[in-house]
């Protein structure tokens, strides 16, 4: 039984190797501009591949889903069809209540091609990986950038009390 298991291992990672040997782009870098940014504010993030992709929309959308505390938000593919580019360009534009110290997505896998879009090697019909590097790690968001978001919506101060009762006939 060992020893099947053992066997089973090496082939899926011969298959991991080969299907990369095939030409399977993968992102490999999540980049964006360093600075803190406020309620309104769009960043545009970038994801780097490894290899060239194209990139076809076909009514859909690409996006990721970015860590930004309670309610996390999605950063959307900006750049439209393309061929032959190895950057992808999203935007994410800070909510109200958004916070984070180092602004990173939430998972790996969480870039989403939605609808018909397609993201293939170049030239053929071999998807590319989707995976992100992982959250914290090499390549990551957080790992390259400084990016920090402050959604907070700053307390409103107390109303002066103006009965006429209350004025002193002096300011402080």
């Amino acid at each position: 039984m060992k020893i099947v298991i053992q066997q089973f291992i090496v082939l899926i990672l011969g298959l991991f190797a080969f299907t990369n040997l095939l030409g399977q782009p993968a992102p490999n870098n999540v980049t964006g501009p360093d600075g803190t940014y406020g309620i309104g504010q769009t960043i545009t993030l970038t994801v780097s591949y490894d290899a060239a992709v194209d990139i076809a929309l076909n009514g859909g959308s690409i996006t990721f889903v970015l860590e930004t505390g309670t309610a996390d938000q999605t950063a959307t593919y900006t750049g439209g069809d393309q061929t032959n580019v190895t950057a992808l360009n999203f935007d994410y534009t800070v909510q109200a209540g958004d916070v984070s110290g180092d602004l990173d997505y939430t998972a790996a896998a969480t870039l989403v091609l939605n609808g018909g879009a397609t993201i293939y090697a170049t030239g053929t019909t071999t998807a590319a990986t989707l995976s992100l590097p992982t959250p914290g790690g090499s390549g990551s968001l957080s790992s390259n950038q400084a990016i920090i978001i402050d959604g907070v919506v700053p307390a409103v101060p107390p109303a002066p009390n103006l009965d006429s009762s209350s004025d002193t006939g002096s300011s402080n």
